[in-house]
Parts: C-alpha cells; structure tokens; sequence
C-alpha cells in the first residue's frame, strides 16, 4: 500500500512558495503519488469595494481568473514530467481552506516557510502554525534557503533524523520518514534527548531523594532506540542511534541535526485539535523554526 497517494501544495502566486513544487514533484514521482496544487482566492469584501470607491481608489477586480490561469499554468508544467496533477482554486479564510481541502484529498501537505532569522514566523504568518495545529496529514515544511532548497529536491535522501522520545506516539513519524527513504540508500538516525536536570551545587539533594546515573539513563534510552532500529534494519533500512544528554529537547535535537547534518528531520506531533503545544511542549514548534534542513511533522494518531 503507497503512504502518499495525493501531496498537496499550497501556492500563493509567489516565488517563494513555488520553491516547494520541486520536492513534491520528485516526492510523487518516487512514491506513485498525484499532485494537488491549490491558491486561496480571498474575494474583496463589501468594506473594501466601498473603501475604494469613497477615496477614489482604483476599481476593485475579481482576481479569480488570473489565479485560477497561475494554477493551472504550474500543473501544466507539472505534468510535463509524467505526473497527474491537478490544479485547484479555493475560496475563503486561507487556512481554513487550505486545511477543508487537505482533509478531503491529501496524504501529505508540502509548503515552504519564510522567515529572516531561525525564530521568525512561518508562510503566510500564521497559516501553516494554524495548519500544523489542525491537520492529521503529515507535512513538509522546506525553508526558502539554497541549502534547504538543495537538500529537499533530491530523495530518496541520504540521511533522515528522526527524534523519539521513548512513547508510541513519537514513532508515528518513521512510517512518513521511510516513505521518503529507500533502503540501502538512506540511513536512519534515531535520537533520544535526556534532559538531566543538574542541581545548583548551593541546594543540597536531600539525602532520601535517589538521583540515576546519567550513564544508566543512557544505556536505557539508547537501547531502547536499539530495539526500533533493529526493526528497520530487518525491513532493509539502514539505521543507527544517537542520546543527546543535556539541554532542552529542541536544542538536543538542533544539536544532533548540526552533528548529523541530515536532509531532514521528521518527527511526530500530539494529535491536532488539543490545546497544548506539540510534542513535549513546544518542540516541534521550535525545530521547525530553526533547523536549515526541512522538517517533515507527523502527528501521532
């Protein structure tokens, strides 16, 4: 059974958003999967007609056709590589439609981020956080960068970091991340970030509290990630593990991702819909922003 059978690509008429097409033209040429490519058509309200013509502005048109003529000039070239594409114009809030449509046809959502610095927000500001926060396809996010942009038009990819945390929920990502793999070409590296907390050397650690080695902590975690990585070597993959002690979850990872140097990074969500941030806080949150590789989040079912 294919893991992508439709990938969606949201696309606002810009450059920047157009650097995700790319990917999700290899995606579905490797995995057998049709491309959806959408735009939000956001009709002028009846305050903005009005506002125009009170100040004499120029004359309010419907843009629809010009963005329906953009869309289906992108899946014409498109599917000049062979693919079946499909080009979609939508109507209304642009998350929201974005979110209806991806819900109805898609398996996998890939867009491109926009920012200036590694904390900035993300495309269209805060559309794809809305979408990340609602949706339960997987989606890939690619920073407008020549690095990220070189990395992400290339699987099956040579290296992919998959962070686990020790629960089921986290391994919600693998099945995502070997979609995008191939076995005997990529290499899985599955790590687990221990935050050992250090106490202040002025607080003493009263004498009934027990503190665990930080080694045997380790040697628990790693073989945990031991038993996953068997099983993806039995399936062919390639694969081995990495324990980051110290420091907060994202920055373990940030920090694995720097030593790593993979393509991307997939790691798994709390289910959409709650009100919490994502996995373990707000990680996912924080990694998207910062990595330079594209980030690929799965939420856990």
């Amino acid at each position: 059974m294919r893991m992508f059978r439709t990938i969606l690509v949201p696309l606002d008429g810009s450059e920047l958003a157009e650097q995700a097409l790319p990917l999700a033209e290899h995606l579905a040429m490797a995995t057998g999967a049709e491309l959806e490519l959408i735009r939000v058509h956001v009709p002028p309200t009846a305050w903005d007609i009005y506002a125009d013509a009170m100040t004499a502005g120029p004359e309010v048109h419907d843009t629809a056709p010009a963005e329906a003529a953009y869309l289906e000039e992108q899946a014409r070239r498109a599917r000049g590589t062979g693919l079946t594409v499909n080009a979609t114009l939508l109507e209304g809030e642009v998350a929201p439609a974005i979110a209806r449509r991806a819900r109805a046809v898609a398996d996998l959502i890939v867009m491109t981020t926009h920012g200036r610095g590694p904390f900035s927000r993300l495309w269209l500001g805060s559309v794809a956080d809305q979408l990340l926060r609602s949706l339960a396809q997987p989606m890939l996010l690619v920073r407008p960068t020549m690095e990220a942009w070189a990395m992400a038009s290339s699987p099956p990819y040579r290296r992919i970091l998959v962070p686990l945390d020790g629960t089921d929920g986290s391994e919600a990502a693998l099945e995502p991340a070997l979609a995008l793999g191939a076995p005997d070409v990529t290499e899985y590296v599955l790590v687990r970030v221990l935050n050992v907390p250090v106490p202040a050397l002025a607080v003493p650690v009263p004498m009934a509290v027990e503190t665990e080695p930080t080694e045997l902590e380790e040697a628990r975690a790693a073989e945990k990630l031991e038993t996953v990585a068997a099983g993806l070597r039995v399936r062919g993959f390639k694969a081995r593990v990495c324990v980051e002690v110290g420091g907060g979850a994202a920055e373990g990872i940030l920090a694995a991702a720097e030593r790593e140097a993979p393509d991307v990074i997939a790691l798994a969500t709390r289910a959409p819909g709650r009100v919490e941030r994502m996995l373990l806080g707000s990680v996912a949150d924080k990694v998207v922003r910062a990595a330079h590789e594209p980030v690929l989040v799965v939420p856990a079912k």
